[in-house]
């Protein structure tokens, strides 16, 4: 994927007759329009402790070009992200760290996101998990503010045509369960790759393609998309 680290891996909506505190995902009601937004630094400065939960589901097709037949797998998963602590980064520039869960377990990977004054990119960058959080190569941003009409380039990955710009798309309104969440939609140079941004919330939904040939008679396309399911 677009190194927006796609790890190929619902919630139950209680009610009960007493008044209780709305999960985050219960809102907006359905048929409740959300404004039209634009999205800016202090949205993406979550508190210690916010939690995502992802489902994700993939696809696989495999070309042989020796039999002229295709085989189609299927698969998918779910994890956690949750905001684990600040970070002053070397630069000065405040980020928080963000560490990613499968099936409750600590996956060991991590992940600094930030916001530079001088550029206004907010950036998504890996930590390995080797040597005290060492920042590894995989990485994307996003123009902010960000808005329906803009356009930006990734300085991490400038050469790479699949991925070295963006653009956003306007807006859409994302189903989740019992209502929807209007997002900002933005693609990569061959809009393979699609990102769905809330304000309130931040990523809501991620598609990728990814495409691969293991040897001059096999071509793989791999395609996932990851889901929001819950946040908090």
């Amino acid at each position: 994927m677009l190194r927006l680290f796609t790890i190929v891996f619902s919630f139950a909506l209680l009610s009960s007759c007493k008044k209780e505190k709305l999960d985050p995902m219960q809102v907006p009601a359905p048929l409740v329009e959300e404004p039209d937004f634009i999205l800016e630094a202090a949205d993406l400065n979550y508190a210690i402790g916010t939690t995502w939960a992802y489902s994700v589901s993939t696809q696989t097709q495999t070309f042989y070009q020796t039999s002229q037949t295709s085989y189609y797998g299927h698969g998918g998963g779910t994890y956690t992200v949750k905001v684990i602590r600040d970070s002053n980064m070397t630069t000065g520039i405040n980020g928080k760290v963000f560490q990613y869960f499968i099936n409750g377990t600590n996956y060991g990977f991590k992940e600094l996101q930030y916001v530079n004054p001088s550029t206004n990119l907010f950036s998504q960058i890996t930590l390995s998990s080797v040597n005290g959080d060492t920042i590894a190569p995989n990485g994307f941003c996003i123009q902010l503010p960000l808005t329906t009409t803009s356009k930006w380039k990734n300085f991490y990955y400038p050469n790479e045509s699949r991925i070295d710009s963006f653009n956003a798309n306007g807006f859409e309104n994302l189903t989740l369960q019992q209502g929807y969440l209007k997002c900002i939609k933005f693609t990569g140079n061959n809009i393979a790759n699609g990102y769905w941004y809330n304000k309130k919330i931040g990523l809501v939904k991620g598609e990728s393609v990814a495409y691969s040939s293991p040897n001059f008679q096999t071509f793989v396309v791999e395609t996932s998309t990851i889901t929001l399911t819950k946040f908090n």
